[in-house]
C-alpha cells in the first residue's frame, strides 16, 4: 500500500438556470442572471480555501460551464478543467464512475454538476464532520452550492470503500 494521501472532492452545482425559452433542451439551458451572480460568489469562496485545486472536471451542460467560467474569474490562475459527458444527469453511480477514473497525481478534484447526483454523493460520502453541515447538506443542496469532503483514500479508484469527512457546505445565500 501506497502512504496515506488525503484527497479532497469539492462538489459544485451549477448556477440557477434560466427556463424562460422552453424551446431550448435542457442540456443547453443558460444561467438566469441569479445563477450567474451565485457563480461568481462561489468563485470568490472557492478563491479562499487553502489547498489549491488540481483539476475542474465539469459537465457538458452550458449552465455548468458557464458557472465554472464564472467562477473561475474569480480564482486565480489557471487550472486544467475537462468536461465530461459521462457526469451529465447520470446519477451518483455515473458521476462516482468518473470521478474513479481520475489520475492518481490530482489531491484536490472539483466537480461542477447537477442534482440529484452532487447531493446523493455527498450522502454517500459524508459520514463523518460536523453535524449542522451534514444536516444542512442533507436537507437541501441549492443551486450555486459548494460540498467540500476530505477523503482518506491514496487514489480516487478507492471510493466509494472509505468515506470522507464534510469539512464545508456554503450556499450562495450564506456568502451575501
Amino acid at each position: 500500500m501506497k502512504g496515506f494521501a488525503l484527497k479532497r472532492l469539492i462538489l459544485l452545482r451549477h448556477g440557477k438556470s434560466r427556463w424562460t425559452d422552453t424551446d431550448i433542451p435542457d442540456h443547453d439551458r443558460p444561467l438566469a442572471p441569479r445563477g450567474e451572480r451565485a457563480a461568481v460568489l462561489m468563485g470568490r469562496y472557492l478563491r479562499q480555501i487553502e489547498q489549491p485545486i488540481d483539476l475542474v472536471l465539469s459537465s457538458t451542460a452550458k449552465r455548468a460551464r458557464d458557472t465554472w467560467a464564472l467562477a473561475a474569474t474569480q480564482i486565480d490562475g489557471l487550472i486544467p478543467t475537462r468536461t465530461d459527458g459521462g457526469i451529465y444527469l447520470k446519477g451518483s453511480d455515473g458521476l462516482l464512475d468518473r470521478i474513479q477514473e481520475i489520475e492518481d497525481g490530482v489531491a484536490n478534484l472539483l466537480v461542477v454538476g447537477h442534482n440529484p447526483d452532487l447531493e446523493d454523493l455527498c450522502q454517500l460520502l459524508a459520514e463523518d464532520g460536523d453535524n449542522a453541515l451534514r444536516g444542512a447538506a442533507a436537507k437541501k443542496f441549492p443551486t450555486g452550492a459548494v460540498a467540500i469532503l476530505d477523503l482518506d483514500i491514496d487514489d480516487w479508484v478507492d471510493l466509494p470503500g472509505s468515506t470522507g469527512k464534510l469539512v464545508d457546505f456554503k450556499a450562495p445565500k450564506n456568502l451575501v
